[in-house]
């Protein structure tokens, strides 16, 4: 007779968790072909449970092995396997973990964003849930790649962070060395009392000695710092944004197209000195007209990449309908995988008798039919690009016949606040279409551009303005 119990799968998961507790302990010792050995069969079990049923924990020992041989590649999926078990079971410090290697992975792979990610998400989560030596490392970490960025105020700001917690850290290893010493020597303690007294005085006077090198080093970093920031900040941000203003010209067509059968205008204006708004057009012999719209997230360096990616996943395109474009251009965004950064787009493409619309999170396209005097708000939904994988976007066909406008646009125009905060208003935005129908192209942005600015009475543009409109001859 067979006595033996047979191996359920929770069984199994405690059997994995112990074999994983040991694959740590050898990857802490730098063993870390014995740690594979005893965590990838864990993982493997973990991998035949029910989904509900796995533990994060496997896949996160199985990072940090995969760090330690510097195979970063599979290193990154693992921590990301354990993300939504961790957070599904509320394992926080499986999250934490994992996002700190993470933080390390793309640190040493030189990913300064993903890094810088992965660590402020270390850093955000550290306050609720303690992980001290995550947080350092997180610090640390934060600190290199704002230096590499240039990013000064924020380097630095890591750096005193990081140097808080060593000594925060210092300081509580030789209050409990002192506290064990006292515990272990408790019998002896009358023997010893003045040698205890002694070693007391000695260790008091090693933490002022300290304490005193480490504020004259802090206030000497601090000192050193601020004369040069002070002497080369001025140049940087200006460097700086010569720079990206630079790219984001060179991003814009240099003159609309000239066409017989179109009158074709366009207007930017950004809220900062590099804002995030994109426009162009494409042309094929023979073939239809492509009028570009964009809007990336935020402003900066940052939407200045996102604009190049876009301009490049663009360039060369061939003549397929909108919605194929905006499909293929949002595989090229995610797999670029440019963090949080986003970009809404939508593309016109104009036909002899009709135009064909698609739309990546943008605002509504309006339509002014000359023969009724009407406008269409035309609004797809959709995600931007750089969502979601293999996203699908709908398409819209409009007849566009002589007289005819369309009028593309970001948020900035319809959305700018006046002095007491009311936005200017979509609505508004389509009937002033309506009244200037009969203008020209350049005559219904100028009517537009002086509405918005009237409605901001001499209030800074919160976002960035731009406006594409198309009008048939």
């Amino acid at each position: 007779m067979d006595l033996r119990w047979p191996i359920s799968r929770r069984n199994k998961a405690k059997l994995g968790g112990g074999e994983s507790n040991l694959a740590k302990v050898y990857n802490i010792l730098e063993n870390n072909d014995s740690a594979l050995i005893y965590n990838t069969p864990t993982v493997k079990v973990n991998e035949k449970m029910v989904y509900e049923k796995r533990w994060s924990g496997a896949y996160v020992v199985q990072g940090d092995i995969y760090r330690s041989l510097k195979k970063y590649d599979s290193a990154i999926i693992y921590y990301k396997l354990s993300f939504p078990l961790a957070i599904r079971a509320f394992f926080y410090k499986d999250y934490l973990e994992a996002s700190s290697g993470l933080t390390s992975t793309y640190s040493a792979l030189n990913e300064v964003d993903s890094a810088i990610y992965y660590g402020s998400q270390v850093v955000t989560y550290s306050k609720t849930f303690t992980f001290t030596e995550g947080l350092l490392n997180a610090y640390k970490v934060l600190y290199k790649m704002y230096k590499v960025k240039n990013r000064q105020d924020s380097s630095f700001k890591y750096l005193e962070l990081s140097q808080q917690l060593s000594e925060q850290l210092y300081n509580s290893s030789k209050i409990n060395e002192a506290q064990n010493i006292a515990l272990g020597e408790e019998t002896k303690a009358k023997e010893l009392a003045e040698q205890k007294a002694e070693q007391k005085k000695q260790l008091f006077a090693i933490f002022v000695w300290l304490l005193i090198l480490t504020i004259v080093v802090y206030i000497n970093v601090k000192r050193r710092q601020k004369n040069k920031i002070k002497k080369i900040e001025e140049d940087r941000k200006s460097n700086e944004l010569s720079a990206a203003r630079d790219l984001q010209i060179s991003m814009l067509p240099k003159k609309v197209p000239q066409r017989d059968d179109l009158d074709i205008a366009s207007f930017i204006r950004s809220s900062t000195e590099v804002g995030g708004d994109y426009y162009d057009f494409f042309e094929h012999k023979g073939s239809a007209l492509y009028s570009v719209c964009g809007d990336a997230t935020g402003h900066g360096v940052a939407s200045g990449m996102m604009v190049s990616v876009t301009k490049a996943g663009l360039n060369g395109i061939d003549a397929l309908p909108a919605n194929t474009i905006l499909h293929k251009l949002n595989n090229v965004v995610k797999n670029i995988d440019l963090g949080t950064l986003r970009m809404s787009l939508n593309i016109v493409q104009i036909k002899p008798t009709e135009f064909e619309l698609s739309s990546a999170a943008m605002p509504p396209v309006y339509h002014y039919v000359a023969a009724t005097n009407k406008v269409e708000e035309i609004l797809i939904e959709g995600l931007p690009l750089g969502g979601l994988r293999e996203e699908h976007f709908d398409i819209l066909t409009r007849s566009f016949n002589t007289g005819d406008i369309i009028v593309q646009l970001s948020d900035g125009l319809p959305e700018a606040p006046n002095l007491v905060g009311e936005m200017y208003d979509y609505e508004r935005l389509g009937q002033l279409i309506e009244i200037n129908g009969s203008k020209s192209a350049q005559g219904m942005i100028d009517s537009l551009i002086a509405s918005v600015d009237s409605w901001l009475q001499g209030k800074h543009n919160p976002d960035d303005i731009t406006l594409v409109v198309i009008k048939k001859k």
